[in-house]
This record gives C-alpha cells, sequence and structure tokens, in this order.
C-alpha cells in the first residue's frame, strides 16, 4: 500500500496539470465566437483579412479567423471557371484553401483533410507545415460552413513548440460557434 500511494498522488498531479489553461469567450461582430486562453492578447497585422487576430507570444502560438459570404465564394468559383477543380461548397472551398496556401510553404507538407462537425456545423480539418518567411511553422486549420458564411480558423505556432501547444490549438478551432442568428440564404 505504501509504494501505491505516491504513484496516486504523481497520477492526480499530472491529470490536475492539464495544459489547457481557461479560457474567455471572444465574440465577433454577432458572427461568431471562439473560445481563447486568458493568456491571449488581441493583435494587429497577422493577415488583413481576418476579422479575428489574437496571440500568446510568450507560448509562439497564434490564431485568426477569415470569414467570407458563401454567396460571394461560390459566384467566384463559378465566374472564374473553377467549379471542375473546385466544387461550390465546403469541399471546394477548403480545398481551394489548402491550394492557394501550397505555393506559400517551401518544403511544405498539407495533411488531407478530415470531415467532422464542430458545434453542429460541418467542418474540415488539416495540418499544414512548411517554410514562411524563413520560419519554419506548422499550421493547423479549421475550415467551418455557417449559415451564411465559411470560416477559416487558423492556429499556428513552432513545430518545436507544437507538442506543448497542440492540445491548446485544437481546442480553439473546436470552440467555434456561429451566433449569427439571419436567417439562412
Amino acid at each position: 500500500m505504501k509504494n501505491v500511494l505516491p504513484l496516486l498522488v504523481l497520477i492526480m498531479t499530472f491529470i490536475s496539470c492539464s495544459k489547457t489553461e481557461p479560457a474567455e469567450t471572444v465574440n465577433v461582430g454577432g458572427r461568431y465566437s471562439l473560445d481563447l486562453p486568458k493568456s491571449f492578447k488581441k493583435a494587429k497585422g497577422l493577415n488583413p483579412e481576418a476579422s479575428l487576430e489574437y496571440m500568446d507570444a510568450a507560448n509562439r502560438l497564434y490564431v485568426i479567423v477569415i470569414d467570407e459570404q458563401k454567396d460571394a465564394v461560390i459566384n467566384a468559383i463559378v465566374e472564374n471557371g473553377l467549379e471542375n477543380t473546385y466544387s461550390p461548397d465546403l469541399n471546394g472551398y477548403s480545398q481551394l484553401l489548402a491550394d492557394t496556401m501550397k505555393p506559400n510553404l517551401k518544403a511544405g507538407t498539407i495533411e488531407p483533410f478530415k470531415d467532422t462537425i464542430i458545434n453542429g456545423l460541418k467542418a474540415r480539418k488539416t495540418d499544414l507545415e512548411g517554410i514562411v518567411e524563413n520560419l519554419r511553422i506548422h499550421y493547423k486549420l479549421g475550415v467551418v460552413e455557417g449559415k451564411n458564411r465559411f470560416y477559416q480558423i487558423m492556429t499556428w505556432t513552432a513545430p518545436d513548440d507544437l507538442q506543448k501547444n497542440q492540445e491548446e490549438m485544437q481546442a480553439i478551432i473546436n470552440s467555434f460557434k456561429e451566433t449569427d442568428r439571419s436567417v439562412a440564404k
């Protein structure tokens, strides 16, 4: 029994020391919300298209969300004659994003997308890694189909920090909720 007690204390210590820290919900323009660790601070300049930009500089962990009107995306695919390559839906949109990112990832890899559901919405997820502006970066990308919009939730970190940040990166993407109450078009 004496040998079991230290083991139980050690197990309880590991369980109580989860890497995911308390989160706070960030609401964006009545369209969506995301739960971010309290260590995250609002950022600027990560991506000019982003409706949300946050970072945890100490842990080299970043997140952005880009949202686009579904109608505009589908029209752009059709108007540019891309519907034979990219279907005008979540699958086509997510593949278009990956193909657009590919040239910017030197020595890069893109994992195949996995279909999933995030808080009741159809979604696809992938991991990407490569060199951008002389820095090796690991991305986790979630692409979500809302009622009227497509959402790209992208988190990234240095590959050396992936093991310590991976759980938080996944939790951020999985926390996405569409709050837009307008009627679907």
